[in-house]
């Protein structure tokens, strides 16, 4: 679980995994069955690969940066809709950037892709 599903941002896989359990993970189809959630999920990320979509549309990284264009063409290939969360902050030149720090695919209960996205306040 630390190679296949890390916390970027902060430094405690524990909480990260304990949040996406709660948050995610008791609304699935195996709320009963955390091991079995969380190796679903695995699975879901292997299949749908984001990594190598990005790669394969020549979005290597340009120094810390993807050009825009190529990155959204990229992603447009991804099936059923799909969720950029973006975010801000300042880097060390007191300058504001923008960074994506998830992209999300719109699964159905039945993990088929799908085309609207619920947003679920929990």
């Amino acid at each position: 679980m630390l190679k296949d599903w890390s916390d970027l941002k902060r430094n405690d896989p524990l909480g990260f995994w304990i949040h996406e359990w709660n948050r995610h993970g008791t609304c699935s189809p195996w709320y009963n069955n955390r091991k079995m959630y969380f190796r679903k999920t695995l699975s879901l990320k292997k299949h749908f690969n984001i990594f190598n979509v990005l790669k394969d549309k020549d979005n290597s990284p340009n120094g810390n940066f993807i050009l825009k264009d190529r990155f959204l063409s990229a992603i447009s290939t991804l099936p059923g809709s799909t969720i950029l969360i973006c975010e801000k902050r300042t880097n060390e030149n007191n300058v504001f950037e923008y960074y994506i720090s998830e992209i999300r695919i719109c699964l159905n209960m039945n993990l088929h892709p799908h085309n609207v996205c619920i947003k679920k306040h929990m």
